[in-house]
């Protein structure tokens, strides 16, 4: 597949989202678009998604801080929020169930296959009980994976990436506690983009990233205009 027909599968507000649900009361549900200003907004859904490395790329040394894919998610902790009383005595808080996480795993399938080790990331977030709606945003490649695609990913090519996250952590009560398994495909690819002599990537991505995210390219402006490289 050409990274020129990749615009195309972006189906913003895609109503039918990938989840693989399993018995845990810690659910990663829907996906959503991160807007360039990292707003928690959950309404226009992403199924899947393109990340273009041609902008970390030109950044040398910090190109593999800088590829990145950072999705919306819809995170609940189901378990019940209600105190356990005993006529007037309460013997366990509302809050036993509020779990502290604390790790974010994430495995790689990929095609053509680069052979990509699940890697584990910290992480601190704590998702109080009750079920209610929280978003989240979580990056999808972990370091060493983002080194693995700049080796592997030349202009005009393109890897197809199915990323599995899963979140884990502990409960107040000290238990431990994981999440279903949440698959997240993204087209990789490298438009070859170069910047002139003067010029600088743009921060038109997600939270003030470089593009190439989704339907934010990659794109170069002069520095006179502000723009951070």
């Amino acid at each position: 597949m050409k990274h020129a027909l990749l615009p195309a599968m972006l189906v913003l507000g895609l109503a039918g989202c990938i989840e693989n649900r399993t018995d845990s009361p810690l659910k990663m549900l829907g996906s959503y678009v991160v807007s360039n200003e990292c707003a928690l907004d959950m309404t226009v859904q992403l199924g899947q998604g393109a990340l273009d490395l041609a902008g970390p790329r030109l950044l040398g040394d910090a190109a593999a801080l800088n590829v990145r894919y950072l999705a919306l998610f819809d995170v609940r902790n189901e378990m019940t929020d209600v105190p356990i009383q005993n006529e007037n005595q309460e013997l366990a808080s509302a809050a036993r169930n509020s779990a502290n996480l604390n790790k974010l795993s994430l495995t790689y399938r990929s095609a053509p296959n680069l052979n990509l080790r699940t890697e584990n990331v910290a992480i601190s977030f704590t998702l109080a009980a009750g079920g209610q709606q929280v978003p989240m945003v979580l990056n999808l490649v972990g370091p060493v994976a983002a080194q693995s695609l700049l080796d592997n990913v030349l202009t005009g090519d393109t890897v197809s990436l199915t990323v599995t996250a899963q979140l884990s952590g502990t409960l107040n009560s000290g238990g431990t506690i994981e999440s279903n398994l949440r698959p997240y495909t993204i087209q990789v690819y490298d438009s070859g983009l170069q910047c002139r002599q003067g010029e600088v990537l743009e921060r038109n991505g997600p939270c003030f990233n470089i593009g190439g995210q989704d339907d934010k390219p990659a794109t170069c402006a002069s520095a006179d205009a502000g723009t951070d490289g």
